[in-house]
């Protein structure tokens, strides 16, 4: 079964504006009224629309926002964002050494695209975490639940 999407408008912090841009397009945005942020519509990599709402289907839930393009695998910028924030601050502490900033940021990509190592590369963090500040370890682990499976997400809280 072959199923048409609307367009999604997100602004570059990951606020989604509308799931249906061209469905009503009285809710388009050229910025955003959380974060002031310029809105997209398209991949900055590829130029493929965001996938919104199904065009044949009632708007009962709310749409999840793609960290990815669907068509070529991009980083959206609120993904790309947010992974540069944790790193920043992981080295900003300087708790780690080289190779264990390395892990760290090894990790939170596999984790970020749900690998079939993102259950090992958890399990990594967790031992690293040892090392950080609760600072750090709860920014890191408020993005794992925002982008992780849920396997992932259990590893991390528990």
């Amino acid at each position: 079964m072959n199923v048409d999407y609307d367009t999604s408008q997100i602004c570059l912090n990951g606020h989604v504006i509308t799931g249906s841009y061209n469905k009503y397009p009285e809710y388009r945005k050229d910025f955003c009224s959380d974060c002031g942020e310029p809105t997209i519509i398209k991949c900055n990599k590829c130029s493929t629309e965001i996938q919104g709402y199904p065009l044949k289907e009632a708007m009962y839930y709310k749409l999840k926002r793609p960290n990815f393009c669907y068509k070529c695998g991009g980083e959206f910028p609120w993904m790309k964002k947010r992974v540069e924030a944790i790193m920043e601050l992981i080295k900003m502490e300087n708790s780690l050494n080289e190779e264990e900033n390395a892990i760290f940021e090894k990790s939170i990509e596999d984790i970020s695209k749900n690998t079939s190592t993102s259950d090992i590369s958890a399990s990594k963090l967790k031992i690293l975490f040892k090392k950080l500040s609760k600072e750090a370890i709860t920014a890191t682990r408020t993005l794992i639940v925002e982008i992780a499976s849920e396997t992932v997400k259990k590893i991390i809280t528990d």
